[in-house]
């Protein structure tokens, strides 16, 4: 009878040993889900930020052509004035604005997938501001509009009906 006892006490610590297990296993667990999730959220936030430095740096690029060729400032600043623009100044005008539009829609898109905080009405705010600056986008506008549509049919959408309630 003694060994009966004996198997029964070595059964119920096994018992114990093994609850104790679970509970430890379970805590285990819920700490390293909790650092997961932690984890992939800030990597969400920085994939967040890197999207919004890049469509900065977008923009930034397309303003610095004008700083670095004093050539198109020149060719904007006479365009703005409504002067006409030689063959070749005039290149230089459609050039800078496609520029843009493709800088506006590429970020556009980002937004529409997610891979920034940023808005999509800052992009179509911010274009139709510079091309209101110079009246003679609007003509650039719909010269390649079609071809902006191939890459971002939503942003052309967005920028035509900006346009139809100015």
């Amino acid at each position: 009878m003694g060994g009966d006892h004996l198997w029964e006490a070595i059964g119920t610590v096994g018992e114990v040993v093994g609850a104790i297990a679970v509970v430890v296993t379970l805590i285990y667990l819920s700490i390293q889900t909790r650092l997961s999730r932690i984890a992939a959220e800030e990597t969400s936030e920085h994939a967040a930020q890197q999207g919004l430095n890049a469509q900065q740096e977008m923009y930034s690029e397309w303003r610095r052509t004008v700083l670095s060729n004093p050539e198109i400032a020149d060719v904007l600043v006479k365009a703005r004035s409504e002067e006409a623009l030689t063959e070749k100044e005039q290149i230089l005008f459609s050039a800078y604005f496609e520029e843009l539009f493709f800088t506006a829609v590429t970020s556009y898109r980002s937004v529409l997938h997610h891979t920034t905080g940023y808005t999509t009405q800052g992009d179509v705010t911010h274009m139709l501001a510079m091309m209101e600056s110079h009246p003679r986008s609007f003509d650039e506008w719909r010269r390649v509009a079609h071809i902006v549509a191939e890459i971002g049919p939503e942003f052309v959408e967005a920028v035509d009906k900006a346009l139809a309630a100015r």
